[in-house]
């Protein structure tokens, strides 16, 4: 059973009723298509909570075989990888990473941390860089943000895992695609550029990652009770 709802004439938002889901929590996870992309909003704390997991879980992967998107991008609040937190949300970890890898997913955009990170590879950086200069193909790309005032402190791995990380910092991003390339860049709110990445995908579809070589600023770190920019830190504790 499926609806559509029209935003004038350039966005239709499709919308699949879950088997076996509350009517208010079928509706917040939805996709769209729109000048060759396909975003996908999941609701995660539905899927954490709400006994909707295994429904969304279904729904995902249906939606992203029937894709015939060049680029398809998934957008939920709980991050897969958790650059403030202990703990990863295992759950949607378990359920949604190796459909994100198999379907070729090209970005997760996710939020929940309060700190930003870009991660590429789940093993950690350098893992990530290997992988990168033996040619090897990109999965998706995970990306943690922060727009408001309130901050976590970083975890223990997010100086090893992400390519790129940031805390006490509101960001904002770019992503600009075309039929090769999708380029995704992350500003801090004074306009800075912080962050920047390519997803270049060849004739064959297979897509790779580059940095651009951009002058990026030092990354931006809490140093004892001190923010980056040296007044006292506002992070919290996860």
């Amino acid at each position: 059973m499926a609806a559509a709802l029209e935003l004038g004439a350039l966005l239709t938002i499709k919308r699949r009723r879950l088997y076996g889901m509350h009517e208010d929590v079928a509706v917040t996870s939805y996709y769209t298509d729109y000048q060759g992309v396909r975003f996908i909003v999941l609701d995660g704390t539905a899927g954490t909570s709400l006994d909707a997991l295994d429904s969304q879980t279904r729904w995902l992967d249906q939606t992203l075989a029937s894709s015939t998107a060049r680029w398809n991008i998934v957008v939920q609040h709980q991050p897969i990888y958790t650059c403030a937190r202990p703990n990863d949300t295992e759950a949607l970890k378990a359920a949604w990473e190796p459909i994100y890898r198999a379907r070729g997913v090209d970005m997760v955009l996710q939020g929940h941390d309060h700190c930003y990170s870009r991660i590429t590879d789940g093993e950690g950086k350098a893992s990530g860089e290997a992988r990168r200069a033996q040619g090897a193909a990109q999965g998706p790309v995970y990306v943690v943000s922060v727009a408001g005032p309130k901050m976590y402190g970083l975890n223990n791995r997010a100086l090893t895992q992400p390519d790129r990380v940031a805390a006490d910092t509101q960001m904002y991003q770019t992503i600009d695609v075309e039929a090769g390339r999708l380029r995704y860049r992350a500003y801090t709110v004074s306009g800075v550029l912080y962050d920047a990445a390519d997803i270049v995908r060849a004739a064959d579809g297979t897509k790779t990652l580059r940095e651009p070589a951009e002058a990026l600023p030092p990354l931006r770190l809490c140093d004892g009770g001190a923010g980056p920019d040296g007044a006292p830190g506002v992070g919290s504790k996860k």
